[in-house]
């Protein structure tokens, strides 16, 4: 049982076996749990002709009058691909599927699903706000590059969602996940993880990962990171990028981004940590990226303001190479409930993780942590044991939610600040 937010919610696991059948040139269906319906389907084509690549895609809530038939001869397999599949849903448990052929599209499939050719994944989805719903968006690719995404229904969060995919060689599985208002749908989204790490899953084989949990803070990696190339200056950085490390966009009260060069302002937006400059002088120059948001306790109980800048040095690169900037992060790493709270008045030992040259060149770390959402702060030590590096705190009894505020500098003198007010409530 999923309890907290003022929501409670009990799963079971659901025994399944069925089958998907399209008689021919006609659409089936999946039954698998009692109750378990239709809530996206699709049919795919990609055709691969010289140099140009052709596809189309029917996608429906269910196969239910749709007809596909195979007109012409059937061309080489590596020309010409079909994929059927879709996501079948109860309550929070979905069942997702992909079947695939090559030479000519479908025009019949007849399938019994067992429930030992499926991989469950348990999607844990959780909240820090009231009344909010939540959705999985599963999604697939071929060792071809050929993939395809479906939705679920919204259901009640926080949740472990049952999500069950099929294992067909050479497919890779990854899922988004969402938090809406609750009843308003699509158009009340408010936060999202869009950025699914494709998995080769095992039939028979169980599997866990968490979204939507805190710490929420910036990410820095391959893709999370700034760019310069000749004058011009690319940045692109997941700020609300949550404990799992689920690269993700949040809806926000407010929000102010700068981008000044030797203390002169080039940018400042109201817009998020993803933007361009362009014009920048040739010279070695410090260069620094900031920005300050705030979000509503309606859409989220932690990460309530986020405040973070990156200083570094920068001059002109070559005009057709990119040059990634020298950015770092520091990650907080606590184990937390699906409301994001850990226990008041006990310790807590908090991982923390090193991002971008400051992991390998760290030339100075300190962490201060508050107790009263950020209006004073105290020194928290970090303890290092064989590179791995920690907080211990001792939460307060009486106190609500632990802030936290970090700086690291690396040995050429960039560094990286932030402060996480709220970073996790206390319970």
């Amino acid at each position: 049982m999923d309890r907290c937010c003022g929501a409670a919610r009990t799963l079971r696991h659901q025994g399944h076996h069925g089958h998907l059948r399209r008689p021919q040139g006609q659409a089936g269906g999946l039954h698998l749990a009692p109750g378990a319906r239709s809530v996206d389907t699709y049919l795919k084509y990609v055709l691969e002709s010289d140099d140009t690549t052709y596809g189309s895609v029917w996608q429906h809530d269910s196969f239910k009058g749709f007809r596909t038939g195979h007109v012409g001869a059937a061309l080489p397999a590596k020309e010409f691909s079909s994929h059927i599949g879709g996501t079948w849903q109860k309550g929070s448990t979905t069942y997702n599927l992909h079947y695939d052929r090559a030479r000519s599209l479908h025009t019949g499939l007849v399938h019994k699903v067992a429930g030992h050719e499926l991989a469950l994944v348990r999607n844990r989805i959780g909240t820090s706000a009231k009344k909010r719903t939540g959705a999985v968006s599963p999604s697939w690719e071929t060792a071809t590059g050929v993939g395809h995404e479906t939705v679920s229904k919204p259901f009640a969060l926080p949740a472990t969602a049952n999500t069950y995919v099929n294992t067909r060689k050479g497919v890779k599985w990854g899922f988004s996940a969402g938090q809406n208002h609750a009843g308003s749908g699509d158009d009340g989204l408010e936060i999202v993880f869009n950025e699914p790490n494709l998995t080769t899953y095992r039939k028979g084989k169980t599997y866990s990962q968490t979204f939507n949990v805190g710490v929420f803070s910036p990410k820095i990696n391959t893709y999370n990171t700034a760019r310069r190339m000749g004058n011009d200056l690319s940045f692109c950085i997941g700020e609300y990028t949550d404990g799992a490390g689920h690269v993700g966009l949040s809806t926000v009260t407010k929000q102010r981004t700068r981008v000044t060069v030797d203390g002169k302002r080039l940018l400042s937006s109201e817009g998020g940590l993803c933007d361009d400059v362009f014009g920048l002088p040739s010279k070695s120059a410090v260069y620094r990226i900031s920005t300050d948001a705030t979000r509503s306790t309606k859409v989220a109980g932690v990460t309530t303001r986020l405040v973070a800048a990156w200083t570094f040095r920068s001059r002109k690169t070559p005009a057709d190479d990119y040059a990634v900037l020298p950015l770092s992060s520091v990650r907080f790493a606590p184990k937390l409930d699906l409301c994001s709270r850990a226990a008041a008045g006990k310790k807590l030992i908090v991982p923390l993780t090193l991002q971008g040259p400051a992991a390998k060149n760290p030339k100075s770390l300190s962490v201060q942590v508050s107790y009263n959402g950020g209006k004073s702060w105290s020194t928290a030590p970090v303890l290092n044991r064989k590179g791995k590096r920690t907080l211990s705190l001792s939460h307060p009894r009486k106190a609500t939610s632990v802030s936290l505020k970090a700086k690291i500098t690396d040995k050429q003198g960039n560094s990286y600040q932030v402060t996480v007010v709220k970073a996790y409530l206390l319970k």
